[in-house]
């Protein structure tokens, strides 16, 4: 392979990857913004019924399903190779200037790896398939859903990630705004509310 062609691999790799992180972050800035308090929760139940509940488990699969894929290894073992924050480590080729700054990618990668451990159990063994044993015996790790810390410290981690691949590759760097996600939440609460009030 060129150098030309793994450079846009590369800047294609890191487009797909921002992508992914930025759905992950609205994702869960929503979800948030919807369940986080349980009066929202209520509020939504009253007006919507079972939908509440279905988008609720919806959006948190979802977020944990992206959270594993973002910090599976770039290599599965299969033969198969995933496209994950580890292949910034096989982008950033390792030099005198970099090695330090690739060395702390490693470090936090690994770091955030971590932190999602229970989440990433749930997701081999409870939601992209079902582990009998581990269900049948209601192991607690499995059926107790992650909390927003769990979820907040992973998210807040994988960022740091791709912000440190992003200046090692010399690539546009990230940012990340809260204003739309909140606007675009409270919006659909207090349209809640006023039909909330009118059947009542």
């Amino acid at each position: 392979m060129t150098e030309s062609e793994t450079k846009s691999d590369c800047q294609q790799g890191v487009r797909f990857l921002r992508h992914q992180l930025y759905w992950l972050y609205w994702t869960w800035n929503y979800y948030k913004g919807l369940f986080s308090s349980e009066t929202n929760f209520e509020l939504m139940i009253r007006t919507t019924g079972g939908l509440a509940r279905a988008i609720r488990v919806s959006m948190l699969d979802s977020i944990q399903l992206n959270i594993c894929a973002l910090t599976d290894q770039a290599s599965s073992g299969k033969g198969n190779t995933n496209l994950s924050l580890y292949s910034l480590l096989h982008w950033c080729s390792p030099t005198d200037e970099t090695s330090d700054r690739r060395q702390l990618l490693k470090e936090r990668l690994d770091e955030a790896k971590k932190e999602s451990g229970r989440i990433r159990k749930r997701r081999n063994k409870l939601i992209a398939h079902y582990d009998s044993p581990a269900i049948l015996q209601e192991d607690p790790e499995l059926i107790e859903w992650p909390t927003n810390d769990e979820i907040e410290g992973s998210v807040e981690l994988l960022i740091e990630v791709m912000k440190l691949g992003e200046q090692l590759l010399g690539e546009y760097l990230s940012e990340f705004f809260e204003d739309d996600w909140f606007t675009g939440a409270q919006v659909l609460l207090d349209q809640l509310t006023v039909i909330d009030k009118r059947n009542h």
